[in-house]
Parts: structure tokens; C-alpha cells; sequence
């Protein structure tokens, strides 16, 4: 059998066959199957209420007709052309590793060449999720707030995924984000054994508590620098990753490349960071992090609590101090020592604050 959608949807209409007119709408209505025309469509699965609205008929009584379609067609189940697509689905799951992610159905091309944009990935995806709820072999456990839906040849097995990857995520959840072999190797470790790398990777993408930024990087969900929430979270990812401080326009322009979907402008930007005190302006127009060590206040300030802290300095001394803290010409400290209300240079050429 070569596996193709066309030929999978053609078994199904025969499986569908002994069905009422109303009862093979219910099951076409509830799973999406042979309903898609175009990519627009890519929702077309119904709810129960739904369903019912349209008939005028309670989502209990649709229920009814959905259990009772299923119950006439169990001996069509067993028919020659059903049973090669039952071993297609057991030899899919051995490959990746006894639990796949519902969304896959729809976004890997594993029968249509497509995915999600196209129209064929999508009726892959209905058809192949029917599939899997006619034969008993496969559990179908739903999406919650640490999982995504997915479907297990393998209870057992899906359980021991689970709880590797909420220990997986209890790990990064104050972590700095790791590097996609570096995440795959925290869940080979916390799942006891060495699996293929791309089912490791298959795994990952069933937690809603782990995911991966636009540079590939895994982390916890509520990471600012996995799942950027707004322009001042955009910017600290920026920041983090170049480490090194840089001009507000720069960070605008990056900050785009995160937000590909709405406008940055550069003045917000500038306004929004001096806010913040997670960033430090260092210099003209320049921002770092005030985790790297950096102060807030003026020049003058820096100076200041360069001589409280060491005392009585010299010129040389004060102007190194600065210039750690702050991206500025020596002249811009120089200026700012001259301020005889605030400093004072002993006869000895030293500096000090004024009492």
C-alpha cells in the first residue's frame, strides 16, 4: 500500500459508508474530514453545540449520534484496506518514540506533502486524527496547562515523558536559556536513557512550560528571553544576547527582528528603556544592563561614589573608575569634576566631595 491522503480518505469514506446521512455529517462535522477546501478553512472541526444549533438539537443528543456512528462502524474497521493504515500509525509512533503531539498531524508532511499552510497538511491532519480515535491501539490525552494535546501508543510510556518533562522545566525555570543539544541532553538525562535526538526534540515540544525563541535557545515559558512579552522584554533579550551595551536605535532595529509583526519606533524605545531599571543609560544614547554591574545616576553620580567609596582619589583614578561604569569621552568627567558644589581638589591633586 503506498500511503497517500488520497487513498486514506478513500478507505475512510468506505468506513463511513453504513452511516445515515445525519450521522455521517456529525462525524465529517465533528473531525474535520473531507470539509476543507482551502487553507482558510483550517478550523474546520465543530463542537457538539455547534453541531446541535444546526439541527436545532441539544450537543447531548449530538453526542448520542456521534457514539452510536461509532458503533456501526466497528466491524467495518476490520476491513483489508483499514488494517495497513493501523501499522503505518504503530510504525509512525515506534519512530518517534511513543507519543506524538497532535499538532504534528497537521504540520509535518507524514502522508501529504504540507503542513499547516497548505490545504493538503490540514486534511492530513483530520484525517489522521479520525484514524487514531477509530482504532483502539492509540490514546488520545488532552491539551492542559502543562501539555500539549497528544496522542500515546503507550500510556506508560507517555506518563514517564511527562514527568521527565515537568523536571526538565522545573530545571529551566530559572535557568538561563541552553542551546537545543544542550536541552536535549537535560531530558535524556532526566528520561534515564538515550533516545534519538529527534524524538528528544519531539518530546520538548509537548510541554507548554518549555519552548525555544527565535534563536533556537530553550527555556521556561515565563523567561523574558524565551517569550518576550513587549518591547521592554524585546530589548533585554537584545541586550542579553549581544552582550555588550548599544545605541537605543540599534536595539530598536532588533527589536523589530523579534517583533516581525508589529511596527517598533525608535523614539518609544528610548522613552521606555530610561524607565526601566533593569536597563542603564552608559553613554550617549547607549543602554546596557544593570545586571552587568552598572549604576544609575548621572556622571557626576558615579563620580561621587567613586571618591565615597575609595576616598580621597586622583584624576587618573577617577577617570579609570568612570569609564568602567559608563561609556563616556574623558572630557565628559572632566567637566563634571570641575563642579565645585559638589567636588573639590585637594593641594595634593587629589579629589574630593564637598562637605
Amino acid at each position: 500500500m503506498k500511503p497517500t491522503l488520497e487513498s486514506l480518505e478513500d478507505v475512510l469514506q468506505n468506513i463511513l459508508r453504513p452511516l445515515s446521512n445525519r450521522g455521517k455529517d456529525v462525524i465529517c462535522r465533528r473531525y474535520g474530514i473531507f470539509l476543507v477546501k482551502n487553507v482558510a478553512e483550517k478550523s474546520r472541526a465543530e463542537t457538539l453545540e455547534s453541531i446541535g444549533k444546526s439541527y436545532g438539537i441539544t450537543r447531548e443528543r449530538v453526542r448520542q449520534l456521534e457514539a452510536d456512528s461509532f458503533r456501526r462502524i466497528v466491524a467495518v474497521k476490520r476491513d483489508s484496506r483499514f488494517l495497513p493504515w493501523v501499522k503505518l500509525l504503530d510504525r509512525l509512533f515506534k519512530e518517534r518514540g511513543g507519543v506524538i503531539a497532535e499538532r504534528i498531524l497537521f504540520e509535518e508532511p507524514l502522508i501529504a506533502w504540507g503542513n499547516t499552510k497548505t490545504t493538503a497538511g490540514i486534511r492530513q491532519g483530520y484525517c489522521l486524527t479520525f484514524l487514531l480515535r477509530l482504532s483502539d491501539k492509540f490514546i488520545r490525552r488532552k491539551e492542559d496547562d502543562s501539555f500539549q494535546a497528544h496522542w500515546t501508543s503507550d500510556l506508560s510510556r507517555a506518563e514517564h515523558v511527562a514527568r521527565a518533562l515537568r523536571d526538565v522545566a522545573r530545571r529551566l525555570e530559572d535557568a538561563t536559556p541552553v542551546s537545543e543539544e544542550e536541552a536535549v541532553h537535560i531530558l535524556k538525562k532526566q528520561l534515564g536513557e538515550n533516545v534519538s535526538f529527534s524524538v528528544a526534540r519531539a518530546y520538548l515540544a509537548l510541554s507548554k512550560k518549555i519552548a525555544k525563541n527565535k534563536w533556537n535557545d530553550y527555556g521556561h515559558v515565563s523567561s523574558a528571553l524565551i517569550r518576550p512579552r513587549g518591547m521592554k522584554d524585546g530589548a533585554y533579550v537584545v541586550l542579553a544576547r549581544m552582550q555588550t551595551p548599544l545605541h537605543f536605535s540599534q536595539i530598536a532595529h532588533q527589536i523589530q527582528d523579534v517583533f516581525a509583526d508589529r511596527r517598533i519606533h525608535t523614539q518609544t524605545v528610548h522613552n521606555e528603556l530610561i524607565k526601566d531599571p533593569r536597563f542603564v543609560l552608559v553613554g550617549r544614547g547607549l543602554y546596557a544592563l544593570a545586571e552587568w554591574g552598572y549604576e544609575p545616576g548621572f556622571v557626576k553620580d558615579i563620580i561621587a561614589r567613586v571618591i565615597k567609596d575609595r576616598g580621597a582619589c586622583a584624576k587618573e583614578m577617577i577617570v579609570a573608575e568612570v569609564l568602567k561604569r559608563r561609556q563616556v569621552k574623558e572630557n565628559t568627567i572632566f567637566m563634571n569634576l570641575n563642579n565645585k558644589k559638589l567636588f573639590r581638589c585637594l593641594s595634593n591633586g587629589t579629589y574630593t566631595l564637598v562637605e
